[in-house]
């Protein structure tokens, strides 16, 4: 798909340009713009029209870099103060923060600094830029014991955002999100591990249950509902965002080994850092699936194999079975 704008080509499975007719030259600020979800919210953003100001700790891949406007370098673990160009800004999707359980469980005090505090100094930002739209991105841990310390500074961030709600002169809206997977995952994402296990043959062993259920959501689904959620005029909300069918991880595998004819040497042990599923947490009234631009697992699995088989061909031609 191509952007006119710059000139981007963007991933095979990146999203329609829904709402492209309109003119919408809003801008908007995304936290987290060098991870996973924050790049495919950049492209979902620039691809209907929407400015982008990104701000992370390291700088977002070049393709990605090249879509913004501008991109403000700040670390959410340290106290040195952020400064966003004087510009307005419609919304602030807050994706920054430490996501990785087994880092929040080794470090807690660095996890709850980065996703709460982060939350209030990005909060009083958003004040100071006369921004109408605050969106938390949160997870489905927030406010389960399954989840690690993560889980409990998830849940920390959204009390914060629901106690300064009242006297907040913005609307805002907290996104609790599912089991996500796209290209440029981590390297601690069970999809992408999967993926990985098959393209390099290296034996797989997963902190979780064989028959564990997700409702896996591509980042390209994810971004489209959540950039429209920053334009929705709705004051405060709470709401999930997960995939549309539950799979487990044994037909995960399945399903991978079925997509590549190769076989994983893998094993799966249950965590009590990782037993929560979607299908396991009580769900607020409302919960977001992806439907008209919804990329199937199976299909968005390919689609990951092909990238990593591609990245992992040396300059020979010869595919390689080191990481």
């Amino acid at each position: 798909m191509d952007l006119q704008r710059k000139g981007v080509v963007l991933d095979s499975l990146s999203l329609p340009v829904w709402g492209a007719h309109l003119t919408n030259r809003s801008r908007i600020l995304v936290t987290g713009v060098s991870g996973m979800i924050g790049a495919y919210v950049v492209e979902a953003a620039v691809s209907r029209g929407t400015r982008v100001i990104g701000l992370d700790r390291t700088a977002p891949r070049p393709e990605i870099h090249e879509l913004l406007d501008e991109f403000v370098f700040a670390d959410l673990g340290t106290d040195s103060p952020i400064r966003l160009p004087h510009v307005s800004i419609h919304g602030t999707l807050h994706l920054a923060g430490i996501s990785d359980l087994e880092q929040a469980s080794q470090n807690p005090g660095l996890a709850w600094k980065v996703n709460v505090d982060g939350t209030a100094k990005m909060l009083r930002l958003a004040e100071e830029q006369g921004v109408k739209r605050f969106l938390l991105a949160s997870s489905l841990y927030a406010g389960t014991n399954a989840g690690s310390e993560y889980g409990f500074s998830k849940l920390g961030a959204e009390a914060l955002l629901r106690t300064w709600g009242p006297s907040l002169k913005m609307s805002w809206g907290i996104a609790r999100i599912g089991s996500v997977y796209g290209r440029h995952a981590p390297d601690n994402n069970t999809i992408q591990r999967i993926a990985s296990a098959v393209v390099t043959g290296v034996p797989l062993r997963l902190s979780v249950s064989q028959d564990a259920i997700r409702s896996y959501i591509h980042a390209a689904d994810l971004a489209s509902i959540l950039v429209k959620s920053i334009f929705e005029k709705e004051g405060e909300s709470l709401f999930v965002v997960e995939g549309s069918s539950g799979w487990r991880i044994r037909d995960v595998v399945k399903l991978a080994e079925e997509l590549s004819e190769k076989e994983i040497q893998w094993s799966a042990e249950s965590s009590r850092r990782y037993k929560t599923t979607p299908l396991s947490v009580n769900h607020p009234p409302r919960t977001l699936r992806p439907a008209e631009y919804e990329i199937s697992l199976p299909h968005g699995l390919q689609d990951l194999l092909e990238s990593l088989q591609v990245n992992s061909m040396p300059s020979d031609g010869v595919a390689s079975s080191k990481k």
